[in-house]
């Protein structure tokens, strides 16, 4: 850019505008200098104004007041002069009906009253005396009609004449009570001077505030006389605000303070203060009154002009030495300096109408130079801003400063399309950027809320949906309304607080607390809080998602684990309880096969036997509910066992306990072992009997349940979808309480006394039902009752859990030799010893290396393997792999407390051909051994 100057017009257009500036400079200067010597001058002239006119007041003042006082005089030489001559009666003055004597010419000129006060009897004197004076009013009246017109002539409670219609209205409303002369005016008549001035009162006829100037004369055989002039103060303060100028204020004092007159406002007088009382300059409440006294000193000069000390104006002070009143007219600085400026405007006027010649002169110039090409240039800008899209043409021609902004303007106009272009583009990416956080936050799976101040602003519809507003929106409430309303709720309000804090903080937070729709429902919720910066304000998010259906499952889940590794217990201690009761049951066995025993040990031996079957039965509950147990897998119609198990309750319970049943299901079937599921039943049962030890009701129902995927509330374990057959057992009994519910199905848990009860029942009930593919719950209300529901999976044609366990044929009555194979010596022993007594050949081996070293080298002629399946190193179901991989067609018995792992069909699937339960007795070995033994070998 070429160096310029900084303004926008050219070199001539420079030179003509410091032109014209430096003028109007120089002409405002010069007449702003001559307009404030006019001012001077003309407030000079003001206050020589006002100082005349305070002295004119002050003569006219003091002429009123000799004219009263002389006239006063005058008055009295008169009077004198008529009581010196002999009295003559007057016309007789009728006697009114209030007892006073009246004499009022009607409608006469001029005005004159005469009063007499009958009960104060008045001679004949003192009415001639009256009539006297009356008669000198009448001559007196030309003069006293030039001013002022009440002159009164009296005896003070005696009688009174009067000139002037306020003298003609007294005479007429005065009472024979009423005094004729007033207090203030008779206190006048004592000050000895041949004219005496009153302090200012009310005459409560007219009720107008007044001073009276008087003078007095003794008659012998009349008294004092008093000849009164009235002054109203109203006609006083009138003629002190003559001529004076709009805004002034004028104030009336005597010499002790007193407030004759004023046109300042006073403050409100207070309702209680006497009315009669003349307010002073210290109790006006006004501020430039009250300190008037400082301000304006006593002394001779008839008539001055003084300054504010405030600063605030002039006072106009006129002295009136007779009655001692102070005439004070209060001029503002503002209104003086107000008048000599109106004097003075036409130096102003003069003054702009040069400086708007110049400003004529400077615009025409500049209108042409600077601006047109500016208005192109604004209306260009104009259609820049509105994106009209056509640009005017600009002075880009000119080599001047115009020249140049016009040249520069389109560049930026050129920058600004091509940034308009960017910003339209960047505003379409962000509106799809909004559309696509509004449609996530929408269809989000979990609830999000926005919420500041207390109040939510935002709420997406899952938030609606999960909360349950309804027609009322979430937005606008307060967001402590969504804790749950739960004896916990302070708890949750300080969790709540704790956590908003932190996360304004700018700390994220994750946690579980308790909310509450608005039904009253109550759920388990986790909410993520993180703050939100705003323009303006900062606000909360949260991210709120119930977990009421993840946390049941989670503690089912952890019940589950704890009843496994529970089970797990049971099995380990049943496996190796099981392993000492096989071998006293063998040799227990044995022993009794012995016909030479005498009567008592064969006793002996049999209560070994009995004992050992019911610890045998003992173990099974515990296997049971391990899940450990082997039941077996065969159709089974509940509806037969429930009748079944209902043939034995009826012989055993009490008979005020009522049997009922509801068997609604059309289908029954299931897959299972019959004896565990009655065994089941029984327990079910003989706890209900405990629970109604004064009896009551039992009721076994069934019904069809088709589980879809979501999870059945209140299940032990979740279900797979299907259809299931529900078997519920209930009572009318105690219930059970909820501290102990969530242990009922822990092994050896009883709230029975000792002896009563193993705490083994309702643990066998879980791993039946377990065992059987199904699950549970568990209903109780203490004093209601109790009520317990199976589920079973329904029996369906070709499902797994239907085919029934294959066994082996049978091959006659051959026998045959036979590999043994347990870790534990005692079982052997008694193995061996059964095997032999039924006439097998028995090779044993102690551990899985050696049966398998004995397999490899006797493979050919070994008929069967009877395998345990725990034993150290390797496990019953490995050996059986590692030989089948020797003789594919190797036929083996599984003899185990219990089976780890998988089902009977898995074992089988393995290549098993059947199973047998430690303890057993040799007649269930025999059985195996026939079901399984090969068609050829020696007998």
């Amino acid at each position: 850019m070429s160096k310029r100057s900084i303004w926008q017009v050219g070199i001539v257009g420079q030179a003509l505008v410091w032109l014209v500036l430096g003028t109007m400079v120089v002409v405002g200067l010069a007449i702003w200098i001559s307009y404030e010597a006019t001012v001077s001058t003309h407030r000079d002239d003001l206050l020589q104004n006002l100082s005349r006119w305070t002295e004119d007041r002050t003569a006219r003042e003091m002429a009123v007041i000799e004219r009263v006082e002389r006239q006063l005089r005058a008055s009295r030489r008169l009077l004198d002069v008529r009581l010196r001559q002999p009295l003559t009666n007057g016309p007789t003055i009728p006697l009114l009906e209030d007892g006073s004597r009246r004499l009022i010419p009607a409608a006469t000129e001029p005005p004159l009253a005469v009063f007499i006060n009958a009960q104060a009897s008045p001679d004949i004197g003192q009415v001639a005396a009256a009539m006297v004076a009356r008669d000198l009013l009448a001559e007196l009246a030309p003069t006293l009609a030039e001013y002022p017109p009440n002159l009164t002539i009296a005896v003070p409670t005696k009688w009174f004449a009067g000139w002037g219609a306020d003298q003609v209205d007294l005479a007429r409303d005065i009472l024979p009570i009423d005094p004729v002369m007033l207090p203030a005016e008779i206190a006048g008549l004592a000050s000895g001077r041949p004219v005496s001035w009153s302090e200012p009162y009310l005459e409560p006829v007219t009720e107008r505030w007044q001073v009276t100037a008087s003078t007095t004369l003794d008659h012998a055989g009349t008294g004092r006389i008093a000849i009164t002039q009235v002054l109203p103060i109203d006609d006083l303060l009138k003629r002190a605000t003559d001529r004076q100028v709009s805004g002034d204020e004028t104030v009336v004092y005597d010499r002790g303070g007193r407030l004759l007159a004023t046109t300042a406002p006073l403050a409100k007088a207070d309702p209680a203060d006497d009315t009669n009382v003349v307010p002073t300059l210290a109790t006006s409440g006004s501020p430039r009154l009250e300190r008037l006294r400082s301000v304006i000193t006593d002394n001779d000069v008839a008539s001055e002009l003084v300054i504010d000390p405030a600063g605030e104006g002039w006072y106009s002070v006129s002295r009136m030495s007779g009655p001692g009143w102070t005439e004070v007219t209060f001029h503002p600085f503002e209104h003086i300096d107000s008048r000599a400026r109106t004097t003075a405007g036409w130096i102003l006027i003069v003054g702009v109408a040069v400086i708007v010649a110049q400003a004529l002169l400077l615009v025409t110039v500049l209108r042409s130079r600077v601006a047109q090409p500016l208005a192109r240039l604004s209306q260009a800008a104009a259609d820049l801003s509105e994106d009209r899209g056509v640009i005017p043409t600009l002075h880009t021609y000119r080599q001047d400063e115009v020249g140049d902004l016009s040249r520069r303007f389109v560049i930026m106009a050129d920058a600004v399309a091509a940034r308009e272009v960017e910003l339209r583009q960047a505003n379409h990416s962000l509106r799809e950027r909004e559309a696509l956080a509004r449609a996530l936050v929408d269809s989000a799976a979990d609830a999000v809320v926005l919420f500041g101040d207390a109040l939510i602003t935002e709420a997406n519809p899952t938030a609606e949906e999960l909360f349950r507003a309804g027609p009322q929106p979430l937005t606008g409430r307060n967001p402590f309304d969504l804790l749950a309303d739960t004896p916990e709720t302070l708890d949750a309000v300080a969790t709540w607080n704790e956590r908003i804090g932190m996360a304004l903080g700018g700390q994220t937070q994750h946690f579980p607390i308790l909310m509450q729709r608005r039904d009253g429902s109550v759920f388990e919720a986790e909410v993520g809080l993180a703050r939100v910066n705003l323009p303006g304000s900062q606000r909360l998010l949260a991210v709120i998602r119930d977990v009421s259906e993840r946390n049941q499952l989670e503690r089912q889940l952890r019940q589950g684990q704890k009843l496994e590794s529970l089970g797990q217990l049971a099995g380990g201690i049943a496996h190796d309880f099981n392993n000492m009761l096989a071998g006293i049951m063998g040799a227990a066995e044995l022993l009794e096969r012995q016909t030479a025993l005498p009567e008592r040990p064969r006793k002996l031996l049999a209560t070994i036997l009995t004992t050992c079957e019911r610890a045998a039965g003992l173990t099974r509950k515990l296997l049971s509910f391990a899940r450990k147990g082997q039941p077996q897998r065969q159709p089974v119609e509940l509806h037969q066992v429930i009748h079944d198990t209902l043939g034995m309750l009826e012989s055993s319970l009490d008979k005020r306990i009522e049997l009922h049943t509801k068997l609604t299901a059309d289908r029954t079937g299931i897959v299972g072992d019959a004896a565990e599921l009655q065994n089941a039943l029984l327990n079910l049962a003989f706890n209900a009997r405990d629970a109604m030890p004064d009896g009551g009701t039992l009721t076994f129902s069934t019904r069809l349940r088709d589980f879809g995927l979501a999870d059945e509330p209140g299940l032990i374990t979740p279900l797979l979808p299907g259809l299931y057959l529900e078997v519920s057992v209930s009572d009318t009994g105690t219930g059970i309480p909820p501290a102990v519910l969530p242990r009922i199905f822990e092994p050896f848990f009883t709230t029975k006394m000792v002896g009563k009860g193993t705490g083994l029942g309702l643990a066998a009930v879980y791993g039946t039902v377990l065992d059987h593919g199904g699950s549970l719950r568990v209903d109780s209300a203490q004093g209601k009752g109790t009520a317990f529901r199976l589920y079973f999976p329904i029996a369906g044609d070709g499902s797994a859990i239907t085919r029934a366990v294959q066994v082996a044929e049978r091959h006659g009555n051959q026998r045959g030799v036979v590999l043994l194979v347990d870790d534990e010596e005692l079982v052997r022993s008694v193995a061996i010893a059964f095997l032999e007594e039924l006439g097998w050949e028995v090779i044993e081996a102690a551990d899985g290396q050696r049966a398998l070293d004995i397999y490899r080298e006797q493979k050919q002629r070994i008929d069967l393997v009877i395998l345990d399946m725990e034993m150290p190193g390797r496990r019953g179901i490995d050996l059986l792999r590692e030989m089948k991989k020797m003789h594919p067609a190797v036929i083996a018995i599984l003899c185990s407390g219990y089976v780890r792992e998988g089902s009977v069909d898995q074992m089988i699937a393995e290549g098993f051909r059947a199973q047998l339960s430690k303890p057993y007795r040799m007649s269930d070995l025999e059985r195996v051994l026939e079901e399984v033994r090969p068609k050829t070998g020696t007998e």
